[in-house]
């Protein structure tokens, strides 16, 4: 399966296949951050260990953790992106959870962008245009 511009339909199939693909492994990348780097501490904050509850209450830590979670929120706006490529409903919905997952850096990056270029053509808009559901 490869990516061309000639057939909007077999595009909307690979990027649907891609969108699952790259949100599975951005919940799955980010949810083994969230329990090796942040389970123990979370863990020992809660138990009341003094060393773990200045670790919990660090403001490194709530960063870093914020970006493990927006890799988990990007891959579920792919997951769901990508249903909707599969279904070939909600023409906004796609681009707005594309441009989420553009987030999910390296290969949500690319993935959300080529689905943003794919979305823009006429052809594929007239595919969406027969499939209308109301949002």
């Amino acid at each position: 399966m490869k990516l061309t511009l000639g057939d909007a339909n077999n595009d909307l199939k690979v990027l649907s296949i891609a969108s699952y693909i790259i949100g599975g492994w951005a919940i799955v990348n980010g949810g083994f951050a969230i329990l090796w780097y942040f389970g123990p501490d979370l863990l020992g904050a809660v138990s009341g260990n003094e060393d773990a509850i200045s670790i919990f209450l660090n403001k490194q830590f709530w960063l870093l953790y914020g970006f493990v979670f927006l890799d988990v929120v990007c891959g579920i706006a792919l997951l769901y992106s990508g249903r909707c490529l599969a279904k070939r409903i909600h023409f906004w919905r796609i681009v707005f959870f594309s441009f989420v997952g553009l987030f999910a850096l390296p290969f949500g990056l690319a993935v959300g962008g080529i689905t943003l270029l794919v979305m823009a053509r006429k052809s594929v808009r007239a595919i969406f245009a027969l499939n209308s559901v109301p949002n």
